[in-house]
């Protein structure tokens, strides 16, 4: 979707992503596409749960440091 969209245009030009999302978000496929030493990170969280987000946004500070960009990038259906 946008969201894979948005990551991949920022790991392409070098940039630390962490991506989270409700199912197992494909970390495989992103750590792929970095280059020059960028990073990727993949967290599981339901953006319904505030203690999960936060879990979330523990474990990327602490995988990749602090976030200097935010994309918030939220689907839905039904």
């Amino acid at each position: 979707g946008i969201g894979a969209v948005i990551a991949g245009a920022l790991i392409s030009r070098g940039a630390n992503v962490a991506v989270v999302d409700i199912s197992e978000p494909p970390l495989d496929a992103l750590q792929a596409r970095t280059q020059g030493g960028a990073r990727a990170f993949a967290a599981r969280a339901d953006v319904r749960d505030t203690s999960a987000v936060n879990d979330a946004c523990d474990q990327i500070a602490a995988a990749l440091g602090p976030v200097s960009i935010l994309v918030n990038n939220v689907g839905g259906a039904g």
